[in-house]
């Protein structure tokens, strides 16, 4: 065996090891949470035949049986008992870790989305960059390699900005900026001293105004829209779709922030609640949104096609991922902006908890599918994909 094959071996077990780390350390934070959250679902008590019918459901389409911890959690928060749901330690420690090699997902941090979608003939526009910073290497908003002082020249009098961790998600440490004279006249803070506290991974874009549809609703964030594509026998799939809405004052519209979450149909109809979830620790629902007053049962977005079109385009420029989870807007002329992809920490769990009712599951189960929009007779391909991607016969064991 030559050197050249020792040492590709060697980097294939390194790999391997690191997926093995990843996913038992994912696998021990979520056993964590649901034991953590167990006072929401204690009260929940299935009768046999529900235990039963769950039982032989996971028995059929996962080949065993499993906790029924993270199905009496979405009942109590969302009143709807499914044994379809998918729970949030097969989706994070098998599905996303199948179909978003870690490796390939750490380097596509959040500054990509330029890099990979702007086109001009695209489906979908691109939030102006006004600089960034990817692992201490500092561009402009051309893209092209710049100092501190140049970039810090350049952006000194942007007016309105956001600037946010290109590492980070649920809405951490985003910050709205109004930029005049090297400083954020909103508080007072010098550019540079807020450069200095987001270190060697940000990026600083244009402030985007929503369409008159989403600032109805609540005009003091961007409301995204939340739609997850995912790929499976060469076809590219999408489950459904969210709305985050902001409230009480805050810029950000993230659940973990204080957030609200609604579910829309394929058409742009909300339904009838609105979630204030957290970390999936709040029962809070809304029939209408407590700032604005808008009613949310039966609004209805615009374009919503064109939203779904455009995740569909994105997902065919994404090389070797096989689940994104796309933060999108409709901006003023009601085009589709994506603000980011997310690759890790994508979620299950809020679309389901919101999108889940008698009827929805009714439709599931005439349609074949599952509560998370995946088609059941392709669950356990699904949740073994990763086997066939990332990991020899050696530790199958291990699942």
């Amino acid at each position: 065996m030559t050197l050249r094959n020792l040492y590709r071996r060697f980097f294939a077990r390194s790999k391997e090891r690191i997926v093995r780390i990843h996913r038992t350390k994912t696998l021990i934070m979520e056993r964590l949470e649901i034991l953590r959250k167990r006072k929401i679902y204690t009260h929940i008590h299935w009768t046999p035949e529900q235990q039963k019918a769950f039982d032989n459901f996971w028995l059929e389409h996962y080949g065993k049986k499993i906790s029924n911890r993270w199905h009496r959690l979405y009942e109590a928060l969302n009143g709807h008992f499914c044994v379809e749901y998918t729970p949030e330690f097969i989706f994070t420690t098998k599905i996303e870790l199948g179909l978003s090699p870690v490796l390939l997902a750490s380097v596509l941090d959040k500054s990509f989305a330029e890099v990979l979608y702007d086109r001009p003939d695209g489906p979908v526009k691109i939030p102006e960059t006004l600089g960034l910073c990817s692992h201490g290497f500092l561009y402009d908003g051309r893209r092209k390699i710049t100092s501190r002082e140049k970039l810090l020249g350049c952006i000194a009098d942007a007016g309105e900005a956001i600037i946010k961790p290109t590492n980070a998600s649920s809405g951490e440490d985003v910050r709205l900026m109004n930029l005049a004279g090297g400083r954020d006249t909103r508080t007072g803070k010098l550019l540079s001293d807020i450069l200095d506290q987001y270190k060697d991974n940000f990026i600083i874009q244009k402030r985007l105004r929503q369409c008159s549809a989403l600032a109805k609703i609540y005009d003091g964030a961007i409301n995204t829209i939340r739609i997850t594509t995912y790929t499976l026998d060469g076809e590219v799939f999408h489950s459904p779709l969210c709305l985050r809405i902001g409230s009480g004052g805050s810029h950000v519209d993230n659940i973990h922030a204080g957030g609200m979450v609604i579910g829309l149909s394929d058409e742009g109809v909300f339904r009838k609640y609105a979630y204030r979830l957290g970390h999936c620790d709040s029962c809070e629902k809304f029939t209408t949104h407590p700032d604005s007053g808008i009613v949310f049962e039966g609004y209805v977005l615009p374009n919503i096609d064109r939203v779904i079109r455009a995740a569909h385009w994105m997902h065919g420029r994404s090389p070797g991922l096989g689940m994104i989870s796309w933060d999108m807007i409709l901006d003023q002329d009601e085009t589709p902006v994506v603000i980011e992809a997310n690759l890790f920490s994508q979620g299950v769990w809020f679309p389901q908890i919101i999108n889940t009712s008698r009827k929805q599951n009714q439709e599931n189960k005439k349609h074949g599918i599952c509560a998370c929009d995946i088609k059941i007779d392709k669950l356990r391909d699904f949740c073994y994909y990763w086997r066939r991607r990332l990991v020899q016969k050696p530790y199958v064991r291990y699942f």
